[in-house]
């Protein structure tokens, strides 16, 4: 029998792009072993210059104009923008794509950022592919980016999305509500006893704050709010692959302090997650499911602007976390916990209804 050869394609914008593809690729490789699955980093692997222009871009974009971005993100939700330009991006890479998709001969293409579905849709269309497509989204709203007319399957977050999709005229068999993609480990839940046990930390009210892989959303409030809390609870702080974040917190003053643990880029946060009673974060995709699938409240900052704005209200609709908008109320919050350790429990979150159903993926 011939195997099947399963091609992912993400984007390196952020982390949660490529950790939904590797959390793809955990599940397929568990139930189908005898399958051939490879990830690429499209833009990095073929044009790590247009791949770190893009990124730059986007970064610059937030940081100094958010509500143009924001503007433009909405505006463009469910009709496309600037088609031309897109068009032109699309054909700097198209013959390389091709290329890659003769020497791989994928029997399905799967595509965890819009930008790699977009172009393999195109290449679709012109016949130099007849894999099955499958778009994976991973943030819980709806934009157009994420549609492409030769899409085969999209695998989607939430009923709430398929709804909306649906109503821009896909048709309901192309739509199948897997929930986000995350590694089978953050399904599983270890006592938080244990867990502190083995990370070697104190048996007390412990607080995890993160701001995603790029270490971003740290502001200078947030720290100074967390340095008025460290003799209540515990702080494991993760900055992921900040490097120049990292040295900074290690060398403030009021951070050094016994109940204060920094991290950098970590590959057990499930065990991080275990051992914590509440999470700070920015609001992405990846990272709010796995806190729901772990059953830890969230605090969610403020919202970059784009995708984030809809997994931010995505997760206070749902109950899964509240706002905080204001950095000054983070005491308050952190009281409560010192009083009431037990506000992880199954009172404060509702019954999760994220179905990790991913092997639809694998039946296709």
């Amino acid at each position: 029998m011939t195997r099947k050869r399963i091609l992912i394609l993400s984007e390196p914008f952020g982390m949660g792009h490529t950790m939904a593809a590797n959390a793809i690729k955990e599940h397929i490789n568990e139930h189908e072993p005898d399958y051939q699955v490879e990830i690429l980093e499209l833009t990095r692997y073929l044009k790590p210059t247009l791949s770190q222009w893009m990124c730059g871009a986007y970064l610059l974009a937030i940081q100094h104009s958010p509500h143009i971005w924001r503007y433009f993100y909405h505006k463009s939700r469910y009709q496309r923008v600037w088609p031309q330009l897109w068009t032109i991006v699309h054909h700097l890479i198209y013959a390389e794509v091709a290329s890659i998709l003769r020497r791989y001969q994928p029997d399905c293409i799967i595509c965890t950022h819009p930008f790699p579905s977009a172009i393999v849709s195109r290449l679709k269309q012109t016949e130099e592919t007849t894999a099955l497509l499958c778009t994976v989204v991973t943030d819980y709203g709806v934009h157009a980016t994420w549609l492409s007319p030769q899409v085969d399957i999209y695998f989607l977050p939430s009923q709430a999305i398929k709804r909306q999709i649906n109503s821009l005229g896909i048709e309901d068999a192309k739509l199948v509500v897997t929930g986000i993609p995350i590694s089978a480990k953050f399904l599983r839940k270890h006592p938080k006893d244990g867990a502190r046990r083995q990370l070697g930390l104190l048996p007390i009210p412990t607080l995890l704050c993160m701001g995603g892989g790029l270490g971003k959303g740290f502001s200078d409030e947030l720290i100074q709010a967390l340095s008025q809390c460290l003799e209540q609870v515990q702080v494991l702080f993760v900055v992921g692959k900040n490097r120049v974040l990292y040295d900074r917190l290690a060398e403030t003053i009021k951070l050094k302090h016994a109940n204060f643990h920094l991290y950098g880029f970590v590959d057990n946060i499930d065990m991080l997650m275990d051992a914590s009673d509440l999470l700070i974060t920015k609001p992405g995709g990846i990272t709010c499911t796995e806190a729901v699938a772990k059953r830890l409240p969230m605090l969610l900052l403020p919202p970059l602007p784009g995708q984030e704005d809809d997994n931010y209200s995505y997760m206070i609709e749902q109950g899964y976390g509240v706002g905080l908008s204001d950095i000054n109320s983070l005491p308050v919050y952190v009281y409560n916990l010192s009083q009431n350790s037990k506000s992880q429990s199954d009172d404060y979150i509702p019954n999760l209804h994220v179905e990790y159903s991913l092997h639809e993926l694998i039946s296709i």
